[in-house]
């Protein structure tokens, strides 16, 4: 992170520039797939990601260090809390 944007690695490996001033909203998600086998519902992997929403789109961010470390540190900064 720099003074005025996040530099983010997206789910897909694309490099995202975020100005901090279009942040609307982050939040992580953290959960299991299913699959409906035969009408029995089986766990088929987890996902782990965190939404960062701004003024004009949304972005899915992988969960790696670097990533989470820019992201709380812009919350910190901002005096916001985790959702």
């Amino acid at each position: 992170m720099n003074e005025d944007q996040l530099i983010l690695l997206t789910t897909e490996n694309k490099e995202v520039k975020i100005p901090l001033s279009h942040v609307e909203r982050v939040q992580g998600f953290d959960g299991i797939h299913t699959s409906d086998i035969g009408g029995v519902s089986i766990a088929a992997g987890s996902y782990q990601y965190v939404e960062v929403k701004t003024t004009s789109s949304s972005f899915k961010i992988a969960r790696n260090a670097e990533n989470d470390s820019q992201l709380l540190t812009f919350m910190l900064s901002q005096g916001k809390r985790a959702v």
